[in-house]
């Protein structure tokens, strides 16, 4: 989640200015992420949704997709993709 942050923070300012979502980084200023230890790459797919591959052993192959959606007049993010959810951020685990 903390590699993400710029590109959510991004994506945020740039929905609430334009009333939609990026097509992608270059409309965000932003180049590609150079990865890092745990995170390969972050991309942009449709509908201003961020992609996470990772460079960790324990989940390459695996992707996290980041989700903006707007309620009440917020921008939140969903998670998706399929990282096993003991993996998962905390803010993106299921609560029982």
């Amino acid at each position: 989640m903390a590699d993400s942050a710029p590109h959510r923070t991004a994506v945020e300012q740039f929905g609430a200015s334009h009333q939609r979502w990026p097509d992608s980084l270059t409309q965000l200023g932003m180049a590609p992420f150079a990865g890092d230890a745990s995170v390969a790459g972050i991309t942009l797919g449709g509908d201003g949704a961020l992609l996470v591959s990772f460079a960790n052993p324990a989940l390459r192959g695996h992707l996290f997709k980041l989700t903006p959606y707007v309620r009440n007049g917020a921008i939140h993010w969903s998670c998706g993709g399929d990282v096993p959810e003991k993996l998962l951020p905390p803010a993106c685990r299921a609560t029982e």
